[in-house]
């Protein structure tokens, strides 16, 4: 939520910096003197800061809401909500710029390759991921995915609680989904494979002391992983 709420108040300061110095606009600010004179620099700097104000009160004010009430689905449309907003923003802070059809529709292609791009690598992240038994190997697909050695595990459990999770070193954080490198309370850094707030999460030690969570939106999946993993711990 921490950084939830930094992005908001970014959004906000934003707003006002590109009211009273409108020459930080991208886009305007490296445009020639005769283009930026078809510029309604007054009419778009406002529209920039109403909108990034909006944006940001709208992202803390979400960000809050899901905190207090615990609702993961709120969480998980902040980001491509926090895109949309931004996409809105630059369509529609085109009809400002008076140059001519040509100059926007060159921003128009820009943009919908930045969308489409930032789009699909946001979505990877709520993809579902597999779990791929093979031999004495344990291969975890999708973003931040990695491969499991039986030969490497020390221990497993099913837990219904973990330590509580202080940051995020490597990895992405979006709602309920945590994937990478996270510091944990008493346990320090730990490798995430998070889909779910909710227990039961399944606690893997290797050998080297590193400590492993997983879990699953459907609990009966993260037990069908413990019994797996445990089958082939039990071959060995």
């Amino acid at each position: 939520m921490v950084v939830m709420i930094i992005i908001g108040l970014f959004f906000i300061g934003i707003g006002f910096i590109v009211k009273y110095q409108p020459d930080l606009i991208a886009g305007y600010n490296t445009m020639s003197y005769e283009k930026k004179k078809n510029v309604d620099i007054a009419g778009l700097s406002a529209f920039m800061k109403r909108v990034s104000v909006i944006l940001g009160i709208t992202i803390i004010s979400l960000s809050i809401v899901a905190k207090v009430t615990h609702n993961t689905v709120i969480f998980s449309i902040i980001i491509p909500l926090m895109f949309t907003g931004i996409v809105v923003m630059v369509i529609m802070a085109q009809r400002y710029d008076h140059n001519g059809r040509k100059h926007k529709i060159t921003n128009y292609i820009i943009l919908g390759a930045v969308f489409i791009f930032t789009i699909g690598m946001t979505a990877r992240h709520y993809l579902p991921a597999k779990e791929i038994f093979d031999g004495e190997k344990v291969t975890y697909t999708g973003s931040y995915g990695f491969d499991l050695s039986i030969s490497d595990i020390e221990t497993i459990e099913m837990v219904d609680e973990i330590p509580k999770i202080k940051i995020r070193t490597n990895g992405v954080s979006t709602g309920y989904i945590r994937k990478g490198w996270f510091n944990l309370e008493s346990w320090g850094r730990c490798r995430l494979f998070m889909t779910s707030n909710n227990p039961p999460f399944l606690i893997v030690t290797k050998n080297n002391g590193e400590r492993i969570i997983i879990n699953s939106r459907e609990k009966n999946r993260t037990e069908n992983i413990y019994a797996q993993l445990q089958e082939k711990l039990d071959q060995q």
